[in-house]
């Protein structure tokens, strides 16, 4: 962190730099002693969940040193549990705020989350229900994917946010939210693909769907949703309308492509929707459509759930609708909420 603190220019005087595994849930209990330790008096005002690991080449499942599923406990349990151990103290402070980092991939009802297979789905949270140790890798008891593992990790992050909101806001004050900052196309995220992909992918994504954003791009973005007074309401999914607007520094804020929240949290209107495609990409979108339902009904057929549930529901169907439902809104970020495993005294923040 030093050495890209020095690349940047930023004065080290200004922050200070403390470490934290997000594969450990002791990691995650010591980071936040040293935290509270820190700041002394002064309450925290901002927390951002972003740190994220996307291994989608993976055959297997890697386990962290709790034995859960690695990309499930880096991308959201950790998070989860940093979020119970600050929230007590984030309700002193003004204006505070939690902020999620989803992804796109996470909607089903949306070009890159439904159109692209897998496709995150939690299905009836046997996975949870039944403690998610090892050997259970997916929070929907299935076979590992390790794509899947990730997109159902935004998906829970995005359903966090909106149970926190409604549990949590009226009482503290603390807004909740969840954000898309766009593809980030460029970045070691994408280090396991294929060298093909990671040479064609941006391109695709800045020259047919729109979608492309840059680092420095998606850094403002972040900023904005975390400092923005117009971005201080909870219970949203904050998007932007117009596409990326690279080189335009921080005018770029002000100008076209404004913020706009999707509703609820996984809900609504992202980013990749508020983009008129080409002729060639509409084409193309159909193709993979098609191709995705098939290979995911054959994927259906296949594969047998740890047991089978009695409620045919599934949290996916109910979170999607979430904008029109405000009651079945709640009702499921209730039942996401029971079956995690600290709710069963796995891991708990005292």
């Amino acid at each position: 962190m030093e050495a890209v603190a020095e690349l940047d220019g930023f004065n080290i005087d200004n922050f200070h730099i403390m470490e934290c595994e997000l594969n450990s849930f002791d990691s995650v209990h010591k980071f936040c002693d040293e935290l509270m330790e820190y700041k002394l008096a002064k309450p925290i005002d901002r927390l951002i969940c972003n740190a994220g690991v996307y291994q989608p080449s993976l055959p297997y499942a890697k386990w962290s040193v709790d034995g859960h599923e690695q990309t499930m406990q880096i991308n959201f349990l950790s998070h989860f549990l940093m979020i119970s151990r600050l929230i007590e103290d984030m309700t002193t402070a003004p204006d505070p705020r939690v902020v999620m980092v989803g992804s796109v991939t996470g909607n089903d009802n949306t070009v890159g989350g439904g159109g692209v297979y897998p496709i995150a789905d939690l299905k009836n949270l046997d996975g949870f229900k039944a403690g998610f140790q090892n050997p259970i890798a997916m929070a929907d008891g299935y076979g590992f994917i390790g794509a899947k593992a990730y997109k159902d990790s935004k998906l829970c992050l995005m359903m966090t946010s909106n149970f926190l909101h409604s549990k949590y806001h009226r009482n503290t004050g603390i807004s909740f939210s969840s954000i898309y900052p766009g593809c980030i196309a460029e970045t070691p995220l994408f280090r396991e693909k294929r060298a093909w992909f990671r040479k064609y992918f941006p391109v695709f994504m800045k020259y047919i769907t729109g979608g492309y954003v840059g680092v420095e791009e998606a850094g403002q973005r972040l900023f904005q949703v975390a400092h923005d007074p117009r971005c201080a309401k909870s219970g949203v999914y904050w998007s932007w309308n117009g596409g990326p607007r690279e080189g335009r520094g921080a005018a770029a804020l002000e100008k076209g492509g404004q913020i706009s929240g999707g509703g609820g949290a996984g809900g609504g209107k992202v980013a990749c929707c508020c983009i008129q495609y080409s002729p060639l990409f509409r084409l193309f979108y159909s193709i993979l459509f098609f191709t995705a339902t098939f290979n995911r009904l054959g994927l259906y057929l296949r594969e047998r759930p740890i047991r089978q549930s009695q409620q045919p529901r599934t949290v996916r169907r109910s979170f999607q609708n979430s904008n029109r439902n405000h009651r079945s809104r709640v009702a499921t970020s209730q039942d996401f909420h029971e079956s995690l495993p600290y709710t069963q005294g796995h891991w708990r923040s005292e």
